[in-house]
């Protein structure tokens, strides 16, 4: 191969590379809506394909299967993109990480969280609603679900390291209570079923989130810890919502 026909290759590569993103990103995009205005099930890879403008062997080439869609389609719902970085060496970290006391963490991670979670909550929806009768489908929310646990653990080592947590609650106990607080599950119940506004939503999570995982006197601080409305965060101990 000539010089020339090798910068030749090296000069189209950052083209390709960028055409097969903006294809992968249609078809991702199209995925979503037909499973989420439809069904999974009724979602076929054809039909995602015709959405999408390709041809149904280029989606095989970019997910090899269905429930490989749904995986990736699952992966950019949560972090908003498709690049290769994990969730927790994303920009939003450094948003909780940037404050020194239990209370103050605990709040950021309650905004952070519902920004995740209405990202993620329809898509985690599709995913449940089809493991009721997909093997496959089954095994992926089980393994998200794992993943979202061990994940979580390392947001409450972040709150314990800045001192104890209630009643000398383990960083595992801890987790678990995070992960069912956290939940998609309990965020469409409340948001969807019971239509709570993304405020309202958050406010709770981050007095939940106070009362189960803090000390006293940490929580009493998380009371007058401001809101993102500038409020203080003390009603909603005593009452879910605004």
């Amino acid at each position: 191969m000539t010089e020339l026909s090798q910068s030749r290759r090296r000069y189209r590569s950052p083209g390709r590379k960028a055409q097969a993103q903006r294809t992968r990103q249609r078809i991702l995009e199209s995925a979503a809506r037909l499973w989420i205005r439809d069904s999974y099930a009724s979602g076929s890879i054809e039909a995602i394909a015709r959405d999408a403008g390709v041809a149904a062997e280029t989606v095989y080439l970019h997910f090899e299967t269905k429930p490989g869609l749904l995986k990736s389609l699952l992966d950019v719902s949560l972090v908003g993109d498709d690049e290769p970085i994990a969730l927790l060496d994303r920009p939003w970290t450094a948003r909780v990480r940037i404050h020194r006391d239990q209370a103050r963490r605990v709040r950021a991670l309650a905004g952070e969280m519902t920004r995740l979670l209405e990202s993620l909550g329809p898509v985690h929806a599709v995913m449940r609603a089809a493991a009721a009768s997909e093997p496959a489908i089954a095994d992926l929310a089980r393994t998200h679900a794992k993943r979202r646990l061990d994940g979580q653990r390392n947001l409450v080592a972040w709150i314990s390291e800045l001192g104890p947590l209630r009643d000398g609650l383990s960083v595992d106990a801890a987790t678990e209570i995070y992960f069912a607080l956290t939940s998609p599950e309990l965020h469409h119940l409340l948001t969807v079923e019971l239509a709570w506004g993304g405020r309202r939503y958050e406010e709770w999570l981050a007095a939940r989130l106070a009362a189960e995982l803090l000390p006293p006197e940490a929580l009493h601080k998380a009371q007058n810890v401001p809101n993102r409305r500038g409020g203080r965060g003390g009603g909603t101990l005593s009452k879910p919502g605004l």
